[in-house]
């Protein structure tokens, strides 16, 4: 083949819709004609960004999957390896570093744009054109394309490497292969034991093609996520930072997008690289703006920021069962850990039910998530498993689940004002719920402590209308209760500081409510040892 010929399949992988990874390099002579491959052509080394910050652990994981012995189980088959994660979480990343570190063992690699079946199929053509020295399409179908792709790899001998990244719309298969963004890769894979496919995904339903143990990219171990953070933001190394970099890393749950987007922020203000330790009050503030901005493609080789990937995600749960979705957002009002299955289980009694002070209607929370129907254990487990699916949940061994803390808190920072409305009295009956529930038993009412506080610190910042605001006031007050009878006084404190200055706002200091929250809150300052505040305070 001329070189001229080429250089022209050159170009056409350099439109970025097909990679080819650098194999092994023919020194001094032309490349071979396809028609006749002995398995040596490529151009990119495809390298991961230059901020990358090795993941080895991982990335040896994908390699000892690929390489192992096979079983009986594995057939004969291609192997498949399913790299599975959070959007953002650094799974392209750990397979490009993957491809740095093993490309030598293959005869070629393709990196190929999953997301879509048309982005899968308009490579499969790109491929074509190069093994078969077709310039045009013409006629072509794309079915014809990945079917002669896929007997060429049939008919070949060498070890070859197929990259699906964001293969995401393979979860439904489950439910509806007629679904627009549904993808079976199964397809376009040649069915020949030399080939090995590396998917990346954040559908946990992939684990389904293979045999194979699926890699889980999570958090970057503190190491790594300080080592990344200090790459992005090109901080000084001697400058005395440590301390500020691990509680900045620590801070965004070692997610390898938010720190990687968090240290070029900083990179980008002068005045938090010369006073780092100012950067997670800024955080705080502006968590929602600084995790909505888009990474520089250049910089991250990355398109969405961090809360677009994860509205990507929570569009992918909705549709798949809507009452999933609420539950998600419901989970943004209680503590990102421990979550257990019997706090969402009512009560057979009926006491998780609460008047509505606006009207008297007897409601519960999960009428807002379930639309009236009374859950059972087997609904939230349902519901929970279609989360743990998409890496929004963690199933823990203490027989409860987590989510990243980063998640948890953009399942909140992504209500607006009503939505958010909506949502706190339902989190507060659940509450009410797990509280009427716990009794007297010490350890039940230990584990409800967190959510408490964590429903609070939500529900005291939302913009109320004044009759839920009265809900809500009444719902503290029995949590504010709970806490002192545990015996947490300081918890307990500042939830029934909290009522007592709303119920004087909202009826004045002689109304009996507003009496009692009072005499609440000077007991326990009394019992925390404030005598003097406490008598000053029964003295109003």
């Amino acid at each position: 083949m001329a070189s001229s010929s080429w250089n022209s399949y050159r170009d056409i992988f350099a439109s970025g819709k097909v990679k080819m990874i650098l194999g092994n390099v023919f020194l001094n002579q032309s490349p071979p004609s396809p028609c006749n491959y002995n398995g040596h052509y490529a151009f990119s080394s495809f390298p991961p960004v230059t901020t990358f910050v090795p993941r080895p652990s991982l990335r040896d994981k994908i390699h000892e999957q690929l390489t192992r012995e096979r079983t009986q189980d594995d057939g004969q088959g291609p192997r498949i390896v399913v790299v599975w994660g959070l959007g953002g979480a650094g799974k392209s990343q750990l397979v490009r570093s993957y491809l740095q570190q093993h490309k030598h063992e293959y005869s070629a690699s393709f990196w190929i744009e999953a997301c879509r079946k048309e982005t899968i199929e308009r490579a499969f053509r790109e491929i074509y054109h190069l093994l078969f020295k077709v310039t045009t399409d013409g006629d072509l179908k794309s079915e014809d394309a990945v079917l002669a792709v896929k007997n060429w790899f049939i008919e070949r001998e060498g070890r070859w490497l197929f990259v699906f990244d964001g293969a995401d719309g393979i979860d439904s298969m489950d439910a509806n292969e007629e679904a627009d963004d549904f993808v079976d890769i199964r397809h376009f894979i040649p069915d020949k034991p030399s080939i090995d496919v590396i998917l990346t995904t954040r559908s946990s339903s992939a684990e389904g093609l293979t045999a194979l143990e699926m890699v889980k990219v999570a958090e970057m171990k503190p190491r790594e996520a300080a080592k990344l953070f200090k790459n992005c933001s090109k901080i000084d190394d001697k400058g005395g930072n440590e301390a500020a970099v691990k509680e900045i890393v620590e801070e965004l749950g070692y997610f390898a997008l938010a720190v990687s987007l968090s240290g070029t922020y900083v990179c980008n203000t002068p005045r938090l690289k010369l006073h780092l330790g100012k950067y997670l009050d800024e955080y705080q503030t502006r968590r929602k703006e600084i995790l909505a901005r888009k990474p520089n493609s250049l910089v991250h080789q990355y398109g969405e920021s961090v809360l677009t990937t994860w509205e990507t995600t929570f569009d992918a749960v909705t549709q798949k069962c809507i009452q999933t979705s609420k539950l998600l957002t419901l989970l943004g009002f209680i503590n990102f850990d421990d979550i257990f299955i019997d706090l969402f289980v009512p009560t057979s009694q009926g006491n998780g039910y609460e008047q509505n002070g606006e009207n008297g209607a007897v409601v519960a929370w999960y009428d807002r998530i379930f639309e009236g129907a009374k859950p059972d254990v087997h609904t939230i487990e349902n519901n929970f498993e279609i989360l743990q699916s998409y890496g929004l949940l963690q199933w823990k061994s203490d027989q409860s689940y987590t989510m990243h803390k980063l998640v948890h808190a953009w399942a909140l920072d992504r209500l607006l004002i009503d939505d958010q409305r909506s949502f706190v009295l339902p989190s507060l009956r659940l509450l009410f719920n797990a509280i009427s529930k716990a009794g007297h038993k010490p350890e039940a009412r230990q584990r409800l402590v967190p959510h408490i506080m964590a429903n609070f610190k939500a529900v005291s910042k939302a913009n109320l209308e004044d009759s839920d605001r009265e809900v809500a006031v009444r719902l503290f007050s029995t949590s504010g209760n709970f806490l002192y009878n545990a015996g947490h006084w300081v918890k307990a404190y500042s939830i029934q500081d909290f009522v007592y200055s709303e119920t004087l706002k909202m009826w004045g200091d002689s109304n009996q409510q507003t009496i009692s929250a009072m005499s609440n809150l000077a007991s326990t300052l009394g019992d925390q040892g404030k005598l003097e505040e406490a008598a000053a305070m029964r003295k109003e």
